[in-house]
Formats: structure tokens, C-alpha cells, sequence
């Protein structure tokens, strides 16, 4: 019988050695020598990279590529090996590109100014000042910046990141505290302080593992004791302190003298609840599963990576379920296709995919600066959440695949391809939007671009993973390594231009034959697989790892074919009935300036202005966009005319574009086509929506990775169980109710999915059911008006509602026809049979009508009723809910969809 967790606490290792000697042969600084990258005889490999070392202030992705010195010093191999787990890698593909471009500019930084300034100011901080504008997240920056040495190796990354560490550690305070903030922010409940500490320790614990600075490990241990002494076991907000305890240690081995205190005051305690998500983290006994609707992604993921680390330490079930239900939610629908995950920082398995500066829902959202889909700190630790479930555990293949898709995708687009000297070096994104317009954040600190910084140089650390049971290669780059396993030195070559082409050659290299076994990973989107040994297939299957036995000799050569086919990918949610391209692992957008689309033009301010540097508020309101986004949202796409890539340089030199032809409105499409449009990779700066409308929509299927049945898991499923009992599926109609073609479906409210409703698939046919209100007695569902409706600012409509006869019951159908904010009154408004009221005592004159109302027989087959809405306005759009339909039951009723039709308005009463 296994002893519970607390009990586990006391089982700890004794501590291990402190940071009192550093590894043999290293110094505070560490010579190198340089020499040119490896060569490839091969005719088809990409070139090497080309030259271009410190560029001072025009450093560019779109120009050149950047050049990573091939390090030979033995005392450089070794910190490559503590930091990436190998003697030596050097990346030179697209991830390499921006590994290089990444670290190249961070010499560009005003570091002392912009970074250390806080540091050295922290007892002049006015009271008043709020801890959120002292916070410049300098750990997260200066962990990349450690990795970043590491990785290139040469005296100036060494010498840079030397420097800044020194004058870190001269700031350390008697009692061990370094930080920004003054004492009257300091302090266990203090997020921002305990924020900035966490990534600090994470750099000076990092540079004494890889590097063996003994200023910095000193450093590291007087500050871990500030903490651990300071902050009683009352709980604390941690946002990633637990892993950074974790990697306390030396010779890449993890330090587990923290654990103790790490569960005392975190986990079992449960004491510390985030006031501003009310949320609980991490281990709790209590949970037999997890609801992460509305929980904060960064800081959920960065406790579940924590707790995989500890479950290899004191092994319980309960640590590994946090990250399993991240990963059931993501399968679930929990991710937008480029691979955003959350909505406003928190778990959603919205896809309407803007950011909040132009989301309708958020009226205050230019004055609270407020970024909503998809912030890049919860893409950071998700991917590393994965990793960490691979590297604690037996690897996964799709955790790669989600990686990769991330990677290329949504964590690339969060940065600018042109270094800019207002921002110091390349602009970031807080977060990415996959509809509409893109915002740079307005400043080079703080927590999403310091994080991005972070993990850029922690990507090497995922390619290869070494285990008892062979060596796993996870991420295919056109690479060199160099690797000590199996009792042998490997120097492992990849030669590839992968993700634009699915042929990747590996040489593997052992410095003399030895009996091993090398797992491949096999994406699973591939759809024809194939991997040869010298020539000889080996079995293979996509979505799992090709494993290789064999007797591996210095002249093998493995080459594996990953097929790169056009996959229209289904969209859902928000984007039902639309699809988005996607090939191999990369996302395509449509750039509307770059494809001159008439008419279309983003807003009239600039949203890199946002924040501290606007005064006052922006000429024109955000809603000017919409009407502009309207003509993409008509535009459709003939995947029959898609054909092979074209070579494309918008983004990288060896990019591609997809070329596709279509229409430009929707009731163009018996015509021929008029439409010709490039569809560029996701990072393009100017995409502005990856989701269209085919004219074949059977033409897309669900994401391999992301929805993969395009249904929610069923939250009431004896509900689903009692009324498919009442069916009989035989008098149920095989055929689709007839729909007019101009008409849109749309799905039910956020709200309605995630809290009263459920999605079941009934006998083949997609359905939500209506369930019960907490308080009331009838049942309803709703459904908001979707975009393309509402940008057309009036009625009328006509609503084709398809239900299941079955039930004996009456069913009535209200709307929204006034142009009153929610927001605005700040509650929701009472909406029974009998008054029509906001909140209990405000009458607003049409606030809510009654469309009409249907009975439910007991035929058990699919019909159909329409509803006229003559009087339906879309004036304002400030909170984008001022059209919306509810549906008011007396007991369980099944919709099969709600289809909205616009008519001519021409003859609409009372406009």
C-alpha cells in the first residue's frame, strides 16, 4: 500500500550539496572558440546558414538568416549538455532562424535603464505606485538570456550575460531579497513581487547548473532562504516558483531539498485561493475530475508541470491529474487551430479568435488596455506543460504535435520580423489574435514578452529525449547534435526543410556500432507515412513513434517522408461552418493588404499605441472595423482549385503560400470565380482571419489535434441517456431539414455550452439540448446573433429553427430587438412570460419580444419552424449581445440547429 502524499513529505532526500564550489574547469567567464556550421554534401539540403553576426540596430528575420557559431570548447559543451541535454546542438531550420534572431537582439536591450533601473530604485518607490508598473519581468528575460549563452557560446553572449548577472547580485539585500519592489510591495500575497522573484531565482539557479557561477548560485540560495524563511506556510501565489525550486542543482540534475516546503504551503494546504480568478491549483484530494472553464491557463499549467516533476519524486495519481485534464481540455475543443489557448488568460473553448481592443463583447477594453485570445504566456506553459508530461513520463507523440503546431504558428506570429529601436529590439504580442487585427504590446517589459524571451531559448531542450527505453526524436529541424548515450558519442544530423517539406533525412552517427533503439515521431496528420533504414521500410503509423532496433553502424542514413497535403480543417463554435487551411503543421492566413481585397482597411489608429502612450481616447471608435472585416467574412474559397505551394519570402526566405481562387461575396458563387488571393503563413503581421467559407464545405474535416469529433464532452449525460430511451430511431429523418443557402448556422452561446446546455450527437445528427435553469422552472438555451448578421446593422431576419418533435411540450422564442448594453447595466435581464425587465426595478421598452412560440409533438422526427423578426436592430454593438434569441422550454427540448436568413430591409416595419 502506497503512503498518501503528506506522509511522502517526510521522506525527503537529505538536502544536497550547496552552492558552495562549482563544477571543475569553470569560471565566471568562459572562453570559446568558433568555427564554421557543418556542410552537407547533399544536393537537395537547404543551404547552410548564412553570415550575419551582431547587426546592430536593422537586425531582421525577412532579410537574412542568423548564424550560430559551432562551439568546440569543451567547457561550452558541457553547459550546452546542463542546459539541453546534449553535448552540443546547433538548430538552423526555421525554429533555428528565430532562435538566432531572438538571441542576436537581445544585445539590443537598454538593460540597465529599462530592466535593472527598478532594481536599483526599489526604496524610492512611491507608495501609491502600483506593483503592477514596478514589475519589468528582468527574471524571465535574463533565464532567456542565460540559455541564450549557452546555446551561441561566444564571448559576447557570455560577456553580456555575466555582466547583468553581477549587477543583479550586487542589489541582493542582507536578509537574501533581490526584487524591484519597496517594502511596502513586498511580501508572500504580493503576486508581482513574488512574480519577479520566482524568474530570478529560475536565471541565478540556471547560470550556476550550466555555467557553475558560484556568485550566482550564492545568490540563489540567500534568496530561496528569503523565501522559505520569510514566507510562513499561510500559502503564496507562486506563478511558476514551484518549478523554479525543482531546478535548483547542478550537472542537469533536479534538486528536491524544497519539495517539502513546496507542499506544505501549496498544494495539500490548498490555503492561498487567486483572488482575482478564484481559482484553486494543483493537487487536491477532493477532485474526482477537473472543470477548467474559467481558471487561469499560465498559472494552472505552470502548478500541474510542478506537480509531474514531484510525481517522480513521491508517485500519486493526484499530482499527474491536473495535467491530464489540461490535456482532455485541449483535445476537447480547448485551442483556436494556429494554437492559442484561453481567452481573456483563462481556460475557453471559445473560437472567436479576436482580441478584446476589437471584440464588441469588451466596450471597456481600449481603456483597460485588456488583451483577450490567446496571451502568449499561456501558450509558453502549456507547451512546456507537455513537455515536462513527456519527459516525466513515457513520451507522447501528440504532445510534439501540438508543440510544433504552436511553434510555427501562433508562438512565432507573437513576434515582429523587423527589429524595432522604440522597442529595443523586436515587438511581442501580449496576445494573437486569429480574426482580425493583431496588437503589439506597448512596451518591451512585463510578463507575456519577457516570457516569450524565456522560452525561445529553452526550445533546443525538446528536439531529442534520452531514456531507459531509446532515444526519442520529437521535433524535426534541419539540426546538428551531438549526443553521449547508449555508451557511445553520437553526432546526429538532420537535413531537412521541413515544416514546408515532409522529407527529412537522420543520420545518426554513433562513434562506433552499438545495439539501440531511436523512436521517430510520426505527426498525426500524415496521412501516408513511410521511414527507411539503408533503404529498407520500416513499419510505421501516423500519430505514434516508429521505433528502430537495430545494430546502429556511423554510415546509417533513416530518411522518413512525412507527405504535405492541403487539409481544410473544420471550424466550430464561433466559426461553425467555416474551415481553415492547413498544411503539415502550418497555418495559412489571409493578408488582405498584401491581396488588395477592395474595401477592406483595419482601423484608423494605430494599435501599437494602446496603453501608456496613448492620450485620451482614439479617433474613431474600434467598431469602424467591423463593417472592413465584414468582406473577409463573405469571401469564399474553391478548395478544388488549390494547387502546389508557392515559394513565398513575406515571412522567411524559404516560406511558402497557398494560391486558391473563389468568390468575393457569398451570392457569387454560381458564378465563375472572381477571386484570386495568396494565403501566407500565420506569422504574417498583416493575417487577418484564418476561417472562410467553402463552396464544398463536406471539403473540410475535423483537427487532428484540436476537436477531433467537433463535439463537447456532455456535461448532463443522463439526460442524453433518458431522452434517447424515449426515441425511436427509426421514425428519425435520414435526410437534412431543407435550409435556403444564403442562410447561417450558428451555435449556442459560450454560456449556453459551457454551463447549461449539452452537445450530444443524436443518432448522427449534431443536437443540443435545453436544461433546466438553477432559478427557474423552465428550460432555455440561447444563441447570439453571429458576426455576419450583426454587421449588417438591421433586420429583418428570418430564423429557421430545426427540433426534434418529441416531448409534448410548449416552446417559445424571444429576441432581443433594443440596443441596450449588458454591460452597461451589469445584469442580466429577467426574461420570463410576464415583464420584460432588467434587473428588478429598470423597464426597458423592447428589450425582449416573443418571435412565437411552437408545440413539440412526439413524431420523433427532425422539423423545422421559421420565425420573422421584422424589428431586429443591430445598432450598437457595444458588448456584440444587443441581438440575441432565447428559447424557453417546460422540460427538455432538442435543437438541431438554429439557421438565420437576412432579408431585404426594404420592407421591414418601423425602420
Amino acid at each position: 500500500m502506497k503512503p498518501t502524499l503528506p506522509l511522502l513529505t517526510a521522506l525527503l532526500l537529505a538536502p544536497l550539496a550547496c552552492y558552495s564550489e562549482p563544477p571543475a574547469n569553470n569560471t565566471e567567464t568562459v572562453p570559446v572558440k568558433k568555427s564554421s556550421p557543418q556542410n552537407f554534401d547533399d544536393e537537395d539540403a537547404p543551404d547552410p546558414i548564412g553570415a550575419s553576426a551582431k547587426t546592430g540596430k536593422s537586425v531582421s528575420m525577412a532579410s537574412a538568416h542568423l548564424q550560430v557559431a559551432n562551439v568546440e570548447d569543451p567547457q561550452s559543451k558541457q553547459a550546452r549538455r546542463n542546459a539541453f541535454g546534449v553535448d552540443f546542438i546547433q538548430l538552423n531550420g526555421t525554429i533555428g532562424q528565430r532562435i538566432s534572431y531572438s538571441g542576436e537582439t537581445l544585445a539590443l536591450l537598454d538593460w540597465e535603464k529599462t530592466f535593472l533601473s527598478p532594481f536599483l530604485s526599489r526604496t524610492k518607490n512611491v507608495p501609491n505606485k502600483t506593483p503592477s508598473k514596478i514589475y519589468v519581468g528582468l527574471g524571465k528575460t535574463l533565464t532567456g538570456l542565460v540559455y541564450w549563452a549557452a546555446y551561441r557560446g561566444d564571448d559576447e553572449a557570455l560577456a553580456l550575460k555575466q555582466r547583468i548577472l553581477n549587477a543583479l547580485v550586487a542589489t541582493q539585500d542582507a536578509d537574501g531579497y533581490i526584487g524591484a519592489f519597496g517594502p511596502e510591495h513586498r511580501g508572500r500575497k504580493m503576486g508581482w513581487d513574488t512574480h519577479e522573484i520566482t524568474y530570478i531565482m529560475k536565471a541565478l539557479a540556471a547560470d550556476y547548473r550550466i555555467f557553475g557561477t558560484p556568485s550566482s548560485g550564492q545568490a540563489a540560495e540567500r534568496l530561496a532562504a528569503y523565501v522559505t524563511n520569510t514566507w510562513e506556510d499561510e500559502g503564496v501565489p507562486t506563478w511558476g516558483m514551484e518549478n523554479c525550486f525543482l531546478e535548483f542543482g547542478k550537472d542537469g540534475q533536479r534538486d528536491f531539498r524544497f519539495a517539502d516546503w513546496i507542499l506544505k504551503t501549496h498544494f495539500p494546504n490548498q490555503k492561498y485561493r487567486n483572488s482575482r480568478w478564484g481559482q484553486r491549483l494543483g493537487y487536491n484530494t477532493q477532485w474526482d475530475d477537473y472543470d477548467l472553464s474559467g481558471k487561469h491557463v499560465y498559472h494552472f499549467t505552470a502548478s500541474a508541470a510542478a506537480q509531474l516533476w514531484l510525481n517522480q519524486k513521491f508517485p500519486n495519481p493526484l499530482l499527474v491529474r491536473p495535467a491530464e485534464a489540461a490535456e482532455k481540455w485541449i483535445k476537447d475543443g480547448g485551442a483556436t487551430l494556429p494554437g492559442t489557448f484561453g481567452y481573456s488568460e483563462k481556460w475557453s473553448k471559445t473560437q472567436f479568435g479576436r482580441s478584446g481592443v476589437f471584440n464588441p463583447e469588451y466596450e471597456h477594453c481600449v481603456a483597460e488596455r485588456a488583451h483577450k485570445n490567446g496571451e502568449v504566456c499561456s501558450r509558453v506553459h502549456v507547451a512546456e506543460l507537455l513537455d515536462t508530461h513527456s519527459q516525466t513520463s513515457q513520451p507522447q507523440p501528440w504532445h510534439y504535435d501540438v508543440i510544433e503546431r504552436v511553434l510555427y504558428n501562433s508562438f512565432f506570429a507573437a513576434q515582429s520580423v523587423e527589429a524595432s529601436s522604440d522597442w529595443q529590439g523586436p515587438k511581442i504580442r501580449y496576445d494573437t489574435a486569429t480574426e482580425g487585427p493583431r496588437a503589439w504590446y506597448w512596451r518591451p517589459t512585463f510578463c507575456c514578452a519577457s516570457n516569450f524571451r524565456r522560452f525561445m531559448f529553452t526550445i533546443p531542450s525538446m528536439m531529442y529525449q534520452n531514456t531507459a527505453e531509446g532515444l526519442y526524436v520529437n521535433l524535426y529541424e534541419e539540426s546538428q547534435a551531438k549526443i553521449q548515450w547508449a555508451g557511445r558519442q553520437w553526432e546526429i544530423s538532420q537535413v531537412t526543410k521541413y515544416p514546408r517539406n515532409g522529407l527529412v533525412r537522420i543520420m545518426p552517427r554513433p562513434d562506433k556500432p552499438v545495439e539501440a533503439t531511436i523512436h521517430f515521431r510520426i505527426p498525426n496528420w500524415v496521412r501516408q507515412p513511410s521511414l527507411t533504414v539503408n533503404g529498407k521500410s520500416q513499419p510505421v503509423v501516423p500519430g505514434s513513434y516508429a521505433s528502430v532496433t537495430r545494430e546502429w553502424k556511423p554510415e546509417d542514413v533513416v530518411e522518413i517522408n512525412l507527405p504535405m497535403e492541403w487539409q481544410w480543417i473544420a471550424g466550430y463554435r464561433e466559426q461553425q461552418g467555416r474551415a481553415g487551411l492547413l498544411r503539415g503543421p502550418l497555418v495559412f492566413t489571409l493578408n488582405p493588404v498584401l491581396n488588395k481585397v477592395n474595401g477592406y482597411k483595419d482601423l484608423d489608429w494605430n494599435p501599437e499605441q494602446f496603453g501608456e502612450a496613448v492620450k485620451g481616447e482614439p479617433p474613431g471608435k474600434y467598431t469602424d472595423y467591423e463593417p472592413s472585416y465584414q468582406l473577409l467574412r463573405e469571401i469564399v474559397l474553391d478548395p478544388a482549385s488549390l494547387k502546389d505551394p508557392i515559394p513565398d519570402a513575406t515571412i522567411y526566405p524559404d516560406g511558402i503560400a497557398a494560391v486558391v481562387k473563389g468568390w468575393k461575396h457569398r451570392n457569387n458563387v454560381a458564378a465563375p470565380h472572381d477571386l484570386e488571393l495568396k494565403l501566407t503563413e500565420f506569422p504574417d503581421e498583416g493575417g487577418r482571419t484564418v476561417s472562410f467559407l467553402l463552396n464544398e464545405p463536406s471539403s473540410a474535416q475535423p483537427d487532428p489535434l484540436f476537436a477531433c469529433e467537433l463535439k463537447e464532452e456532455k456535461l448532463f449525460p443522463s439526460l442524453w441517456a433518458e431522452a434517447k430511451k424515449t426515441i425511436d430511431p427509426s421514425k428519425l429523418k435520414k435526410s437534412e431539414p431543407k435550409i435556403p443557402g444564403g442562410a447561417i448556422l450558428i451555435p449556442p452561446l459560450r454560456s449556453s455550452y459551457d454551463e447549461m446546455t449539452s452537445e450530444g450527437d443524436l443518432f448522427g445528427r449534431r443536437a443540443w439540448m435545453s436544461v433546466k435553469d438553477a432559478e427557474r422552472p423552465y428550460r432555455k438555451m440561447g444563441f447570439r446573433f453571429p458576426q455576419d448578421v450583426r454587421d449588417r446593422k438591421k433586420g429583418p431576419v428570418k430564423v429557421h429553427l430545426v427540433y426534434l418533435d418529441r416531448g409534448d411540450c410548449e416552446v417559445e422564442l424571444f429576441y432581443d430587438s433594443s440596443d441596450v448594453s449588458w454591460n452597461v447595466l451589469k445584469k442580466r435581464p429577467d426574461v420570463s412570460s410576464e415583464t420584460r425587465r432588467w434587473g428588478q426595478d429598470k423597464l426597458v421598452s423592447g428589450a425582449f419580444k416573443i418571435a412565437g412560440n411552437l408545440s413539440v409533438g412526439n413524431s420523433g422526427e427532425w422539423l423545422t419552424k421559421e420565425f420573422l423578426l421584422d424589428d431586429a436592430r443591430f445598432e450598437s454593438l457595444s458588448d456584440g449581445k444587443d441581438m440575441l434569441l432565447y428559447i424557453h422550454a417546460d422540460q427538455n427540448f432538442i435543437v438541431g440547429g438554429i439557421y438565420v436568413e437576412n432579408l431585404p430591409s426594404l420592407t421591414a416595419k418601423g425602420l
